[in-house]
């Protein structure tokens, strides 16, 4: 099942962002100076060219008029403004993430089923297309019974200044762990992402991301010998690499 909703989550990320890139339109740009954009919906070569534009009219020019067709990202002007009051957005952002880690790889250790995560950001957006913070989290590992709280630094970059755009992150730190008969120390967390953010108003939006999720962890273990007649306790450091999927909410 969880192998199935990372399957979901990447081809909803990948399809996203294919519709975001498609929006371009084709331009035609005549000798005369005047540009025409829309749908080129025949084209005879070295005879005429029509094109459709946004409000359904159909011209048909000669070739012989035409200087270049080119395809340029769609205009809308609509759009534009909306983008311009939405995103410059500069001063305090928090968010709150939640989601599942499931390990693919473990050093030392079994790997489990997974884990539940929820995490909280909070810091300054400097402009469209950065942020730059700190947060808290909550990683539940139930096969094997262990919290894990990441304290991180938290960067995100937007790649395009718009209401639908992707978006790659990194939170790095370091977390506490614990369990029952066990002394855990703070070891290193690191999780990089990839995603799409939905910009919904000026001062809320949405995001999903998919992301690699590194989890040190390092125990204080008792360890006995009966050849001795006694033990100790030694440090034991363990890695946990896993895959993490997101859906956040940012305000």
């Amino acid at each position: 099942m969880i192998r199935n909703l990372f399957i979901t989550g990447l081809l909803f990320i990948i399809s996203v962002f294919t519709l975001s890139a498609q929006n371009y339109q084709e331009v035609v740009y005549l000798k005369n100076g005047s540009v025409i954009r829309g749908t080129v919906i025949e084209q005879q070569p070295n005879v005429l060219l029509k094109v459709k534009t946004a409000d359904g009219s159909i011209f048909v020019y000669p070739m012989n008029e035409v200087e270049k067709i080119t395809k340029e990202e769609a205009i809308n002007r609509e759009s534009e403004k909306s983008n311009r009051i939405r995103t410059d957005v500069k001063g305090y952002r928090g968010s709150v993430e939640v989601g599942t880690i499931v390990n693919f790889r473990a050093s030392g250790i079994p790997i489990d089923r997974g884990a539940f995560s929820i995490t909280t950001s909070h810091g300054y957006q400097f402009n469209p297309h950065l942020f730059l913070g700190a947060g808290i989290g909550l990683d539940y590992h139930a096969a094997g019974g262990r919290l894990f709280m990441p304290l991180f630094a938290d960067v995100r970059a937007n790649f395009l200044n718009r209401d639908i755009t992707p978006f790659w992150g990194v939170k790095i730190g370091y977390a506490v762990g614990s369990k029952a008969s066990e002394v855990v120390n703070p070891g290193i967390y690191f999780n990089p992402t990839f995603g799409i953010r939905f910009i919904l108003k000026s001062d809320f939006a949405m995001n999903v991301a998919l992301g690699y999720n590194l989890q040190q962890q390092v125990v204080e273990e008792y360890f006995y010998s009966s050849y001795f007649g006694g033990g100790d306790y030694y440090t034991v450091k363990y890695l946990r690499h896993g895959l993490s999927l997101r859906l956040g909410f940012e305000f």
